[in-house]
């Protein structure tokens, strides 16, 4: 369990970190916009990234510290989430250089 523990952290890690630097490249070019409203709200506030770094933290640290609470093999389950946000953050990241490179 602790190799796909490690794998699922690494995702969401990943993730996060692509989503974010190819937001902040993208803002970079003519013509590309925030759309997020929220991520918006928190880029005026200069809070994006703080932000980010807070919900993936918090998220990973309650899930490795369920895991460890519960300790049977069905707690697998809960890397359920980072998994799954890793890789939306991916397919983020993967949609903004998209619009950066069409």
């Amino acid at each position: 369990m602790r190799r796909i523990e490690k794998i699922a952290y690494v995702i969401i890690v990943v993730g996060v970190l692509l989503d974010h630097a190819s937001t902040m490249y993208a803002l970079t070019q003519p013509n590309i916009v925030e759309v997020n409203p929220f991520v918006l709200s928190l880029m005026e506030k200069d809070l994006w990234l703080l932000g980010d770094l807070l919900v993936m933290a918090s998220g990973t640290i309650f899930i490795y510290a369920l895991i460890r609470m519960i300790d049977k093999p069905e707690a697998i389950y809960l890397l359920i989430y980072p998994i799954v946000h890793g890789l939306i953050r991916i397919a983020a990241a993967v949609h903004n250089f998209g619009v950066i490179f069409p």
